[in-house]
């Protein structure tokens, strides 16, 4: 009896004040946790996001305007009459040596070279390296040096991208070069390995 009579009495006027009061409080800490400081965390990251691409944006811009200007500064390489020498037929070695050497200082690198192709008396031998360095300064110069070096090549078409570490939280510069390296069939003795245009579109 003394039970069911305090569960089904009426409460004070200041009870139901404090349940009301009790009841605002938890609904707003609710509202707060669940919607307030949810929203503000949401913001947060996305200032972070926006902060975060703006950066990539000025980056990659930055790489666009340095490959833009290396392309033309490549093509006035191409062009000049006083490039280096064109070797006799069969150079590969000596084309192998010459780009690992230019590599030295490079923080990685991968090299491959594809089947000399023959057309006349002129020898195209298409080569690919792409290589790390740790700075746009570097890299820009290891790319210019391809241009002045004993045996005579251009480079048709490269790419720049930045890179990160995350083991040692460092970033650096890739870059891939796609090149062709000359050699001339005047004076060869030995036409291994090679194949002709004329052969190559039969």
């Amino acid at each position: 009896m003394t039970r069911k009579a305090i569960l089904n009495r009426a409460f004070a006027p200041r009870e139901k004040a404090l349940i009301l009061a009790l009841v605002v409080v938890l609904v707003g800490a609710f509202y707060y946790f669940a919607v307030v400081q949810n929203t503000a965390n949401m913001v947060a990251s996305s200032q972070d996001r926006i902060s975060e691409l703006e950066m990539q944006i000025s980056t990659e811009q930055t790489i666009a305007m340095k490959r833009a200007a290396m392309e033309r500064e490549l093509e006035k390489i191409n062009g000049q009459e006083d490039a280096p020498r064109i070797p006799v037929y069969n150079n590969f070695r000596g084309e192998w040596d010459q780009v690992k050497r230019l590599l030295a200082d490079a923080t990685s690198f991968q090299l491959s070279f594809g089947d000399p192709v023959a057309s006349g008396d002129l020898v195209r031998r298409p080569a690919q390296v792409t290589f790390t360095t740790t700075t746009y300064e570097k890299a820009l110069n290891l790319v210019r040096k391809f241009q002045h070096e004993d045996f005579r090549c251009t480079v048709n078409d490269f790419g720049m991208s930045m890179v990160s570490d995350r083991v040692s939280d460092k970033t650096g510069i890739s870059v891939t070069l796609n090149m062709t390296f000359y050699e001339t069939l005047n004076g060869a003795t030995d036409l291994s390995g090679l194949t002709f245009a004329d052969e190559e579109k039969k």
